[in-house]
């Protein structure tokens, strides 16, 4: 079943990576989202329907690969993606 965001005028893919990745145990899905939707609506609607705890979580977000924050305003077919940061050691 698709869940989407009220208004629905658009599509993005959103790509997951690392640890996001098994947890929703896919690679990418499209969805169907409002024309004014931000990252940050996307983001919710991700986390609810995988039942996922972001508190706490170092997540970054890029919007057609480029690093964006929550409040970045989207577009008609953007590409988000959904990762841990890198870490060394």
């Amino acid at each position: 079943m698709k869940k989407s965001l009220i208004g629905v005028n658009m599509k993005v893919i959103v790509r997951y990576f690392a640890k996001i990745r098994e947890i929703t145990g896919r690679s990418e899905e499209v969805l169907d989202i409002s024309n004014k939707s931000v990252l940050g609506d996307v983001i919710s609607l991700v986390f609810d329907k995988y039942i996922i705890e972001i508190e706490g979580m170092p997540l970054l977000y890029s919007v057609n690969y480029e690093y964006a924050d929550t409040d970045t305003v989207l577009q008609d077919n953007d590409e988000i993606g959904i990762l841990f940061p890198a870490s060394g050691g």
